[in-house]
């Protein structure tokens, strides 16, 4: 008998009223697979909402309180809508993903809201939390299970397992409470046939008419990181070794959803697109050869390119790299174990423009060994380089990444984590040993200058902000009051 699974992204960015330019496809993932097995799967996005619009940093960071407020009011019309969802889907399971900490209060909320429309309803959790978050976020009651690393096989398999009134107990990669005690089941081994997953099944999402095709075409053609940043929480979810999937196998996708879903912009979402060279170029030739007129971005490191390599993805397509630079500060480079020097970061932003390749540039402020020079190289190097965009963000510790552990073992932690404020959008906690936080704000606020100035003119020429809702029907007037459950769809 199929059970109907209701699979919940809950909203935080909505809550400043910033515009969220992807869609869930973590759960989405899951969907694929329950539905092969005979599920009535349906994803609930609460984090979308196509009135919003991608903002600056700096605005975001003013609006951030949105979110803190919201977890205190259970009377926000999101809540409302949350509850009205669930009602109206009425389902046996709910799936919360929760991606970042700054989340998990979300997660708790829709939890207590699920359980509040029926107490018996299974509530289970997935998503990168750390092993210090599952335990955190199963203190709570409303939260049944957890499901640790990756969902797909563990989550069907948690199903078969209500199915058929049978014991989930044993079962490899959850997490769940057994007479008051948390209960650590083995960790499931990763997937390592990637063509082996569903696609993601798209075409459950709730509300699908209000995305644009730009936020539906993320595609991952591998998982795992072999490198070892300090800070990052990556490797500890998705594994050390990487996995690949077939060049064939994402092309079938590519051509799904651009047929299928009008997408005609592709975001690759792997960890390092270009850690093997070989591979990377054979799938540029594919891409040129089924359409040339793809366009696409990707995530790379910039140590992992040279000209050969960007000539041969700008002929693919590709319209833009990101890049995590993260520091200016051969010092602080080194703390954060990225592997980089500022030598190898200029000679290779040179290598970029040479190639008049776009390039967007992510980096950290706020590291607990930051000095004030520290920072003030990074402004420096930002200046000096000058990406065709700027991404910066404030350091938060990840639960149980190495700089976590370090600050915990100094006694640099509070007692109780505030996962709410677990987010590189605040300016109001830092984390520095070395500088306070009114000298920090006043740095920040000197960087936030320097890359709005570089990032005044991109807006306008980067299609996650500047593509438009396409469909006639895309933006309703009362969109909290009309989201409808998806129409079946067997394809």
């Amino acid at each position: 008998m199929d059970m109907r699974v209701l699979l919940i992204d809950p909203p935080y960015q909505r809550f400043m009223n910033f515009y969220r330019y992807f869609y869930p496809v973590g759960l989405a993932y899951v969907a694929g697979t329950l539905k092969s097995k005979g599920h009535d799967v349906t994803i609930y996005d609460a984090e979308h909402d196509p009135k919003l619009h991608t903002d600056k940093f700096q605005n975001v960071t003013f609006a951030y309180d949105g979110y803190l407020k919201a977890l205190e009011n259970k009377d926000d019309q999101v809540w409302d809508e949350i509850k009205k969802v669930i009602t109206s889907f009425k389902p046996e399971v709910v799936g919360i993903s929760s991606i970042a900490p700054c989340k998990i209060g979300s997660t708790l909320k829709v939890a207590e809201i699920s359980k509040g429309y029926k107490d018996d309803l299974v509530v289970v959790v997935g998503g990168e939390l750390s092993a210090t978050s599952v335990n955190f976020v199963l203190s709570d009651p409303n939260i049944d299970i957890v499901v640790r690393g990756e969902g797909e096989i563990t989550t069907a398999e948690l199903l078969d397992r209500f199915q058929d009134n049978s014991k989930y107990e044993d079962l490899k990669g959850i997490s769940f409470r057994r007479r008051g005690k948390i209960v650590h089941n083995p960790d499931r081994p990763f997937i390592t046939d990637l063509d082996s997953i569903e696609f993601p099944a798209i075409e459950s999402m709730m509300g699908l008419d209000t995305y644009r095709s730009v936020d539906l075409g993320i595609i991952m053609t591998s998982r795992g990181c072999p490198y070892s940043c300090s800070f990052c929480g990556f490797k500890e979810f998705w594994g050390r070794r990487i996995r690949w999937r077939s060049t064939e196998n994402v092309i079938e996708e590519i051509i799904r959803l651009k047929e299928k879903f009008g997408v005609r912009y592709f975001g690759f979402w792997d960890a390092v697109f270009t850690l093997n060279r070989k591979r990377t170029i054979q799938l540029c030739r594919k891409l040129r050869e089924t359409d040339p007129e793809i366009r696409w971005e990707c995530m790379t490191r910039i140590d992992l390119i040279d000209n050969e390599l960007i000539q041969e993805m700008k002929k693919a397509g590709c319209q833009k790299m990101r890049i995590g630079v993260e520091s200016g500060s051969d010092r602080i480079l080194k703390h954060l174990r990225k592997g980089l020097t500022t030598s190898v970061i200029r000679k290779q932003a040179g290598l970029l423009k040479a190639n008049k390749m776009t390039w967007s540039a992510y980096f950290m402020f706020g590291t607990p060994e930051e000095k004030e020079d520290d920072i003030i190289e990074t402004i420096n190097l930002i200046k000096e380089i000058k990406p065709s965009f700027v991404t910066i963000g404030t350091f938060y510790p990840i639960p149980d990444t190495e700089i976590f552990n370090e600050l915990r073992d100094r006694g640099e932690l509070p007692k109780g984590v505030d996962y709410n404020k677990l987010s590189t959008k605040i300016l109001s906690t830092h984390y520095m040993r070395y500088l306070s936080l009114e000298t920090f704000q006043k740095l920040m606020r000197r960087a936030i200058r320097v890359t709005e100035e570089i990032n005044r003119e991109h807006y306008s020429d980067d299609p996650l902000f500047s593509e438009k809702l396409e469909s006639k029907n895309a933006i309703r007037k009362e969109f909290c009051d009309t989201r409808k459950l998806p129409e079946k769809d067997d394809g």
